[in-house]
């Protein structure tokens, strides 16, 4: 009978944007990571579809995004937690950075946490589009995406 091997895949990333030698060491989440990451996604995103549901018509659509950047920001800090398992980055005070902390993150310069950031994609095998976030840019009150190809508001 096969065996699966309890040791995820990793691979070495060179970082461009820390020369002349900064690297990362990203390992794939497991099914169950993976899994977990969503389940954390999905909690925040039920959270803000009931609040839709209780304001009147025209609700703050600030407030939508504010949360999908929430959502997005605690599925990153999982990643970086879970997925890097190596690396030479060091912070102002020349200590090594610990990813294990969400605020680690803040440190970061935008160049380099956009170049980790691929990588993790590129890992894990998850990019988030346009298409993904449309059920969450939408004020929508349908529950399903079924019941909103049967609406007859719905645009055929």
């Amino acid at each position: 009978m096969p065996r699966i091997t309890l040791q995820a895949e990793s691979k070495r990333f060179n970082l461009e944007s820390l020369p002349p030698d900064g690297f990362i060491v990203i390992r794939a989440l497991t099914y169950g990571q993976a899994l977990e990451r969503r389940q954390l996604a999905t909690r925040l995103s039920m959270e803000q579809a009931q609040r839709n549901k209780t304001k009147q018509a025209g609700g703050d659509s600030k407030i939508s995004k504010m949360d999908i950047d929430v959502m997005q920001r605690a599925s990153r800090e999982f990643e970086f937690a879970n997925c890097i398992i190596e690396h030479n980055i060091e912070g102002p005070d020349g200590t090594t950075l610990s990813f294990n902390s969400p605020r680690t993150i803040d440190l970061l310069p935008k160049e380099l946490g956009e170049e980790i950031e691929k990588y993790l994609d590129e890992m894990n095998g998850e990019e988030e589009t346009e298409e993904d976030l449309a059920p969450f840019n939408s004020q929508s009150t349908q529950s399903s995406p079924k019941e909103a190809e049967e609406s007859p508001t719905s645009k055929e």
